[in-house]
């Protein structure tokens, strides 16, 4: 081992755990913490476990920093130990999280630091992939199956063979459809084996195993809650009590399910378990409600609080390990600006009834958007009226919490599910619909403290996203195609789904078992005979590029595609052995095509009855087969000749009106 590419870990309980090599052992890199894969040495045994281990180093983080990442590396801690490594939660190897029981990294220059850890076995990307890697929102996942990729690839096969182009189109849709269940049911398992809320992974923090995305038809359980889907990242996950007290506070709604959690809304509370942060986007109006804090007797009170919580969720989402959005990002670099311009309209509106305003200040209220963060406030405390009309919020002052259940777990699969079909996720939509110069995380507090007034500029009727008025989902333009109505099917159940579940009020959302009931649905019909008929799947397949036999399309842009073939770039001609039937529908001159078109031209049997008198040549015998002295290349172009000459003699004795008009001959580039 060369000691200096070799990093360790020694951990309070006095394991060491070695990297051998830093550069090669990285899995990953957050905010404030890394990821090595490394082994993990058993207690009391010379047996090690091959483990992916995450650090944090405490040397260099601010207080606030070491009290966060202590926080959330507990309940990291915590859920694992609690769900004991059933799926849908990983295992334990190891893990110091305790700041008075540091564990301890020494780099490979030598430099020893305190750190915390946990050590769980890894999800290497040959074997699982990440939810929002798969759809491609995140990452460069090489092929992709957001529904915008999905239609790229269509219209590419078309180019060359349409039914193999509709086979690819069913398959992706297939590894669609089981990627959204899986997730449903993590979800499902999570709640009902364990009591734990995984409000961050709708798209973050999911992983999804390959084999089972692409495995063969009705091999998906139905009613099991595990077909490999994993957690990863339970930091801002919420755990319902082990063992429910239902003296302890009012009875919660039946709506909200069996295992309902109860969230404090003081900050200091929350900060002894975990602040449910989620992710940008996928974000329930409840949650919004628990983010800001608790309300107060004096509304100014209650909107200073609302935005100083709302400063905090900003640094959260700074501090999260993994993956993160790009929205978050550009939330975190227009914070500082959405700040300053939040200060000037507030000095603008306390001199506007006295002083007419200076040339720069009326630059800045033109820049502003009216009333934002007046909206924001409003909605928010309209919010906390309806969650205690109908049983949510309890509690006055410090003790106000909030009871979280399957509805906010509904709500973020109904906004993944609108996503999908959208082929984007909500907030490009929502930020291109957003006055001008609007931060992405008001935007969405705007939104989802506001859904039911908003919903119609984003949501059609039936389910369908909106853009402008109108329908903006990538598949729209070709689900009406007559050979395609499946797709439309496939995609109606979706919009609906997300219509059902997107709804303000907790108990007007379908529920989690209604969305993975509807979600099977739509799996059976495309793993249905008659979609399996409608792409001619049961047929034999033409030989052809292994792309294509596979039913996967090429993702080559439509625009180079044709440039290859104008070059002559396409290394199959027509009478090569392997030319695809693209490559020969190509060529007007083949008699492949011209015999479909004659048949197509024959006269209706009853004119076919008139002229039966008529004397028609008959086709000549076909030759024998040649023996080994004959050359057989000769043979089959002497047997296509008689078979062209037999239905030209055919054509002849049709009726005029009835002949095929033949096409002026092209010449192939040479």
């Amino acid at each position: 081992m060369c000691l200096m590419c070799a990093s360790k870990l020694l951990s309070s309980d006095g394991r060491v755990i070695e990297f051998e090599d830093e550069g090669a052992a990285t899995l990953g890199v957050g905010a404030t913490a890394f990821v090595l894969r490394g082994r993990v040495p058993r207690h009391g045994s010379s047996a090690t476990d091959d483990a992916a281990v995450k650090i944090v180093l405490l040397e260099g983080l601010t207080e606030e920093e070491i009290q966060r990442a202590a926080r959330d590396m507990r309940t990291e801690v915590r859920r694992m130990r609690r769900a004991a490594g059933t799926s849908p939660f990983l295992k334990l190897y190891a893990a110091d999280a305790d700041l008075e029981r540091p564990a301890y990294y020494t780099s490979p220059d030598g430099s020893t630091k305190k750190s915390l850890f946990k050590a769980e076995p890894p999800l290497l990307g040959d074997v699982y992939v990440e939810l929002n890697r798969l759809f491609g929102w995140m990452g460069c996942e090489q092929t992709r199956y957001g529904l915008g990729y999905v239609l790229t690839r269509f219209e590419a096969g078309c180019m060359r063979d349409r039914n193999q182009a509709m086979r690819g189109l069913l398959a992706d849709l297939k590894v669609v459809s089981k990627a959204l269940i899986m997730t449903t049911q993590a979800h499902r398992g999570a709640v009902a084996n364990h009591g734990i809320y995984c409000l961050d992974g709708f798209v973050n923090n999911i992983m999804l195993p390959r084999s089972v995305l692409h495995s063969p038809d009705g091999t998906l359980q139905r009613h099991s809650n595990d077909n490999g889907a994993l957690f990863i990242d339970y930091a801002n996950s919420i755990a319902a009590p082990e063992t429910p007290s239902p003296t302890a506070h009012p009875p919660a709604p039946e709506f909200l399910g069996p295992r309902p959690a109860r969230v404090p809304l003081d900050e200091d509370l929350q900060n002894q378990d975990a602040r449910p942060v989620g992710t940008c986007w996928f974000r329930s109006p409840e949650q919004w409600a628990m983010l800001l804090g608790c309300g107060s007797t004096s509304a100014g009170q209650e909107e200073a609080a609302a935005d100083d919580s709302q400063d905090e969720v900003a640094a959260d989402e700074r501090q999260e390990d993994g993956p993160s959005d790009v929205q978050d990002d550009e939330a975190d670099e227009s914070e500082g600006e959405s700040e300053e311009s939040d200060d000037d309209d507030s000095s603008d509106e306390d001199d506007d009834s006295e002083d007419d305003d200076s040339e720069d200040g009326e630059e800045e209220e033109d820049e502003m958007p009216p009333d934002t963060s007046r909206q924001i406030f409003e909605g928010w405390c309209r919010l906390r009226r309806e969650m205690r009309d109908d049983g949510l919020l309890t509690g006055e002052g410090r003790e106000e919490a909030v009871l979280v259940g399957l509805p906010s777990v509904a709500y973020g699969l109904g906004l993944l599910v609108f996503s999908t079909i959208g082929g984007r996720v909500a907030y490009h939509t929502a930020m291109l619909e957003a006055p001008e110069g609007m931060d992405p995380q008001e935007r969405e507090q705007q939104m989802m403290l506001q859904w039911d007034e908003v919903r119609e500029y984003f949501m059609s009727p039936d389910g369908y996203p909106l853009h402008g008025g109108q329908l903006s989902w990538p598949l729209e333009q070709i689900c009406h195609e007559a050979d395609l109505w499946w797709v439309k099917r496939w995609a109606d159940i979706h919009a609906g789904v997300a219509e059902a579940v997107l709804r303000e009020r907790q108990g007007e959302r379908a529920t989690v078992e209604h969305i993975h009931e509807q979600l099977f649905a739509a799996l059976e019909l495309l793993e249905s005979p008659a979609v399996r008929q409608a792409v001619r799947l049961d047929e034999q397949p033409v030989p052809g590029p292994s792309a294509a036999a596979r039913g996967v399309c090429e993702e080559v842009p439509v625009e180079e595609r044709a440039a290859r073939e104008d070059s002559g770039d396409e290394t199959a001609a027509s009478g090569d052995s392997g030319a695809s039937p693209a490559s020969r529908d190509a060529i007007p001159d083949s008699p492949l095509p011209e015999a479909a078109h004659m048949a197509a031209a024959l006269p209706p049997p009853a004119a076919a009855a008139e002229d039966s008198d008529r004397e028609v040549p008959e086709t000549p015998a076909p030759a024998p087969a040649p023996s080994t002295s004959h050359s057989r290349a000769m043979w089959t172009m002497q047997r296509r000749s008689q078979c062209l000459s037999g239905l030209k003699r055919q054509l002849a004795q049709l009726p005029a009106t009835c002949r095929l008009q033949r096409p002026p001959s092209r010449r192939l580039p040479s």
